[in-house]
């Protein structure tokens, strides 16, 4: 099926209700999909009209079979067609607003209001010696009337446009560049040039900054929203082989490559040379240990897993990793820690007291595997002692 373009040159030209009663002139130019006119061919043309808005209920249908002109033009009355619904002089014009819906060979070319202008009831009474501004002489075939700069007067119209040539009737919207023209002979104006820069597929601006919910970026790229839900900015590749996000600077670079602050306070940032600053740092997966650790890495059995700070009584006055501290004994205290330990941890305790070289400490595992261990306070004849001390457990948590 042919898909029709049309152009409707004098749809509503009525001067009154009782001419608009009788019918509606209509005349369109059909073309193919390729723009191509339909020359001496046959068309299917449907009307529907509408009442109170574009979708409202349908007060009258009918449909013409017509056959286009050498130019692809084909004219018709709308009311004189053959009725599927409805009766076309009984339309109620003045009670509501009306709609004309056009469908030619099954494409619906669109739904256009009926102006009120040709329902005024007003009309079919009204005559041209009627308007005040109106002076009619003895007026001629084909005048037309003309204003003189204080009334309307009888005069020849000076536009010949009976030369029954469709193409000279359209003009084409043509955008080029910035360019926007109308042709033929309808002018042109540039718009304004776009920010953005297209070079093939990529896109580029380097005109100032980009804000995303802000109009001041304050930055290159700034990225500001209230809270949610949701994270500002989201980084998603399902498939990838290099880097989500990669940060660089020239080699005399000094500055920030990341900075994290929560209000006015910087909670962590990586540097250019490599260093960082972190409050907290948690390893949520254990890390291997070794007998033999490499330079530069970082293993399990290196990092303490449990520290603290006891009075002589068994106070914990700071800690880290501690369940309890119990002392169990004069000079011995039984820790246990949140969690187990295997392997063999290294600890290390060492005497608070002012009097730390008279003191000896000792530490010990309770078990191979368990989350006690026991240090013992003597003075340096061997005679048990309470006493605060320190002490840090590295090891391999379990």
């Amino acid at each position: 099926m042919n898909s029709i373009h049309h152009f409707i040159f004098l749809s509503l030209f009525l001067l009154s209700s009782s001419i608009f009663a009788q019918g509606i002139n209509y005349q369109a130019v059909a073309r193919k999909a390729n723009g191509q006119l339909m020359v001496n061919e046959s068309v299917k043309v449907q009307f529907f009209i509408h009442e109170l808005n574009e979708l409202g209920p349908i007060v009258y249908e009918e449909t013409h079979s017509i056959s286009t002109n050498p130019y692809g033009l084909f004219s018709l009355v709308i009311g004189k067609g053959i009725s599927i619904h409805g009766n076309f002089s009984s339309i109620d014009w003045g009670s509501s607003n009306h709609y004309l819906e056009v469908v030619v060979n099954e494409v619906n070319m669109g739904t256009t209001q009926l102006e009120t202008v040709p329902y005024s009831k007003v009309a079919t009474e009204m005559h041209i010696s009627h308007l005040t501004d109106v002076q009619v002489g003895a007026v001629e075939v084909d005048e037309v009337l003309k204003w003189n700069g204080t009334h309307w007067v009888p005069g020849k119209d000076q536009v010949d446009d009976n030369d029954a040539s469709a193409f000279n009737e359209l003009q084409t919207l043509e955008l080029t560049g910035n360019t926007l023209a109308l042709t033929p002979s309808g002018g042109s104006v540039n718009l304004p040039l776009p920010k953005w820069t297209e070079n093939g597929t990529d896109i580029s601006f380097s005109g100032g900054s980009v804000g995303v919910g802000t109009n001041s970026p304050g930055a290159h790229f700034a990225v500001s929203g209230s809270a949610t839900s949701e994270p500002l900015v989201r980084f998603n590749q399902s498939f990838i082989t290099s880097s989500i996000l990669e940060l660089s600077g020239p080699n005399s670079f000094s500055g920030k490559f990341l900075q994290l602050d929560r209000g006015s306070n910087t909670v962590a940032s990586i540097n250019s040379r490599g260093d960082g600053t972190f409050r907290t740092v948690i390893a949520e997966s254990p890390l291997s240990s070794t007998s033999s650790p490499d330079k530069g890495k970082l293993y399990a059995n290196s990092l303490p897993v449990a520290y603290g700070y006891i009075s002589s009584t068994g106070s914990i006055l700071k800690n880290y990793g501690i369940s309890s501290v119990n002392r169990v004994g004069n000079g011995i205290y039984r820790i246990t820690l949140d969690k187990n330990i295997t392997g063999h941890p290294v600890i290390i305790a060492n005497s608070a007291s002012s009097y730390a070289l008279d003191e000896v400490i000792t530490a010990n595992t309770v078990g191979l595997v368990a989350d006690e261990i026991e240090i013992y306070i003597t003075t340096g004849d061997g005679v048990a002692k309470n006493s605060h001390f320190f002490f840090i457990v590295f090891g391999e948590i379990q």
